[in-house]
């Protein structure tokens, strides 16, 4: 199934799971605590289809989101997506961010 973005909008994937503990380069463990204070933070997704009007985000980018800036998600062909809040995301790579 394809989805496209509406005007204005922006479809995207989560690259990392929100319920599995990260580890830091430095060896610290980071708890899955996304329903908690403590675990607020920015987000990394990935762009699946950027809407017209959205202007310096293309499809395939990585961009960080404040979080919680996003729907719950929907379940499309095995994968989950999100629609983005387009003034929430704070940054843009063309590179894939390390989650």
């Amino acid at each position: 199934m394809t989805v496209t973005a509406l005007r204005g909008k922006v479809i995207a994937r989560l690259l990392e799971d929100p319920n599995k503990n990260r580890v830091t380069k430095g060896g610290v463990i980071t708890l899955a605590d996304n329903s908690e204070e403590r675990g607020v933070r920015a987000r990394w997704f990935q762009t699946i289809s950027v809407g017209d009007e959205v202007d310096d985000i293309k499809e395939g980018q990585y961009i960080l989101v404040s979080h919680g800036r996003w729907t719950r998600g929907i379940e499309v062909d095995g994968e989950k997506i999100y629609g983005i809040d387009v003034p929430e995301i704070l940054g843009t790579s063309e590179e894939m961010p390390d989650v």
